[in-house]
């Protein structure tokens, strides 16, 4: 008995170590571009946590988002200030636990380190993963809370307990109030759980009883916030503006499907080819230690996980009924081919086999995601951020020195409501991008703009610019949409001549100044 202790301790020490040593390059990875300008979404988080406390609630609900997440980065920039570290790192946290929980529940599931190294280690280069633990939203931590009610969803299933029970309960519950499109989650592990009773005709650990007093408890958790969702979903057109639709199948290439599970079925299958390994399904579980007695259970659970979630999201979007087919709404289930990538090392027989399929899939993720060559571009590993805020308006701020007036296109969907709300709150809020981190200042005469046909100015926006013969433009939006802007801002002010005096470019953000002056005056 002291032997087989030993031996787990061994065991365990060698896999902690070497995840350790993933989770630490994982995390150079988040953190390698934490410090570059907030995006508008994250802008918006900014603008939360900038009001008093009792704000919170009210400003995350004009962004039709749940205030939980805020309070978390409230508490953040109380202790290390205002500043685009401390508003970004609930997510680096969450995304660094990402991988130490992935690869523990791994570890646990099948008893191969090195499978568990390499679920973490794809969850450590994944870009998807690097992105989201970089960004002030709540995905991250909806990655995190969604996996660990997984893991505890399945051990449900042949052992119950309180424990796993209120961790399954209180994730779903959590999950829920970081955010809401996250029931699209809990859709999968639930019709799972319903073949498997039907399949083993009720004789599964998790019982019928217990599902629906659960279920209910996450159903009464959510009424407080049935009003706030009867008003997201009053103004769900808004969602047309970003969330296209497209065929179901384009979610494989959004969470990399082909890059690591497929990889991952080629590579395994040659390492057992080349060493004339017998694929017997019924010993590939029994692992030293291992929890689970075999791992090809799980795969299914995954799966439908995945897929359930995927599909209602695309049919909702096809259907009208919501438009929520969208990457970030489906985060939470982004670890599922990961997680088969590992499971399918688990195939590979022996320490040199399984290392070796782990070099060799961890190289074409690598390789396959871009992060390589996107380093050895520029020095960053991702590009998804494109707008440079924080250089438009130090910029603009260095420019202006009078109080000419400054017109924003924030390029947030609400916007559009401007000219049916003429409530400061709206007004407030479609301002965020240049009065939270990065004001413009001084702040006298800053406008918004719809985020729709932003050049067709209305008269009252029009006076400033008439009195002030000019003024500035802050505008988020891609290059290709300038020219049109640009024409319909003539076409609104078919008396005027407009010159564009200057135009600076920071990424997706660009800053106009304008000239504005009467046809046939003298200059």
């Amino acid at each position: 008995m002291s032997d087989r202790v030993t031996s787990d301790r061994v065991a365990n020490r060698t896999f902690y170590g070497g995840l350790l040593v993933i989770v630490g390059l994982g995390a150079v990875a988040r953190f390698w571009q934490a410090g570059e300008s907030l995006w508008l979404d994250e802008l918006h988080t900014s603008w939360v946590v900038s009001g008093t406390f009792d704000e919170i609630a009210r400003r995350a609900r004009i962004g039709n988002q749940s205030p939980l997440y805020f309070y978390l980065v409230r508490g953040s920039t109380l202790l290390l200030g205002s500043n685009e570290m401390a508003i970004r790192l609930p997510s680096l946290m969450a995304g660094i636990g990402l991988m130490v929980a992935v690869g523990s529940v791994m570890w646990r599931w099948c008893g191969v380190a090195w499978a568990g190294w390499l679920a973490a280690g794809l969850v450590a280069v994944d870009h998807n993963m690097i992105f989201f633990a970089q960004e002030a939203r709540p995905y991250a931590l909806v990655q995190l809370v969604a996996w660990l009610q997984l893991a505890a969803f399945w051990r449900l299933q042949s052992t119950v307990r309180w424990r796993d029970r209120l961790l399954v309960t209180g994730g779903w519950v959590l999950m829920f109030y970081l955010h809401y499109t996250t029931l699209l989650l809990v859709t999968g592990e639930l019709l799972w759980w319903s073949a498997m009773q039907f399949w083993q005709r009720g004789r599964g650990g998790y019982r019928p009883s217990q599902v629906l007093a659960d279920v209910a408890i996450v159903v009464l958790a959510s009424v407080p916030v049935w009003s706030h969702l009867a008003d997201i979903a009053a103004r769900r057109t808004m969602w047309e503006l970003f969330i296209v639709q497209v065929p179901p199948w384009v979610a494989l290439r959004w969470f990399h499907w082909e890059l690591y599970l497929v990889n991952a079925v080629i590579v395994c299958s040659l390492v057992m080819v080349l060493n004339s390994a017998r694929w017997r399904i019924r010993t590939l579980g029994r692992q030293r230690g291992a929890e689970i007695p075999s791992w090809i259970a799980v795969v299914p659970l995954l799966v439908c996980w995945w897929t359930v979630a995927v599909l209602i999201a695309w049919s909702l979007t096809t259907s009208d009924l919501a438009r929520v087919f969208f990457p970030r709404y489906l985060i939470g289930v982004a670890v599922a081919p990961m997680a088969c990538a590992g499971l399918c090392l688990t195939a590979c027989r022996g320490p040199r086999s399984r290392a070796f399929g782990f070099l060799a899939i961890m190289a074409l993720a690598v390789y396959g995601n871009g992060i390589w060559s996107q380093y050895h571009r520029d020095g960053r590993l991702i590009t998804d951020r494109r707008q440079d805020w924080r250089g438009a308006i130090t910029w603009l701020n260095a420019q202006r020195h009078d109080a000419s007036p400054v017109l924003v296109r924030s390029g947030l969907i609400e916007a559009d409501r401007l000219g049916a709300d003429a409530s400061e709150s709206l007004r407030e809020y479609c301002l965020l991008p240049v009065t939270s981190l990065y004001p413009i200042w001084p702040a006298e005469g800053v406008t918004p703009l719809r985020t729709s046909h932003s050049g067709r100015l209305s008269e009252r926006t029009q006076g400033p610019l008439r009195q002030h013969r000019g003024g500035w433009f802050v505008i988020s939006a891609r290059a290709g949409s300038h020219e049109a802007m640009q024409r319909d801002l003539r076409e609104s002010l078919p008396d005027c001549r407009l010159e564009i005096l200057q135009e600076q470019s920071f990424g997706d953000v660009a800053v106009w100044q304008v000239r504005c002056s009467q046809r046939g005056a003298s200059r």
